[in-house]
């Protein structure tokens, strides 16, 4: 049997595990400056955070929100 878990309650601490703490903290005060009294979505703060941060967020964004279901890990694990 298959169950469709909602992704939304770990998405921002997967997002703050890929950028960290700090990038998360700057990434959303620029995004509440620019769009403070504007319409946003999610791929405008994903915008931001690709910016300032050295990981690829649109990666990131692209596995977690853009696919359906949650990412598929491959691990290998050889004993010697």
């Amino acid at each position: 049997m298959q169950y469709n878990i909602p992704k939304a309650p770990v998405v921002l601490r997967q997002l703050e595990k890929a950028t960290g703490e700090e990038i998360m903290q700057k990434g959303f005060q620029e995004y509440l400056r620019t769009y403070s009294f504007k319409n946003a979505e999610w791929p405008d703060l994903i915008t931001i955070l690709d910016r300032i941060c050295s990981e690829d967020i649109n990666e990131w964004n692209n596995q977690w929100i853009n696919q359906k279901g949650r990412p598929v890990l491959d691990v290998s694990y050889e004993h010697k």
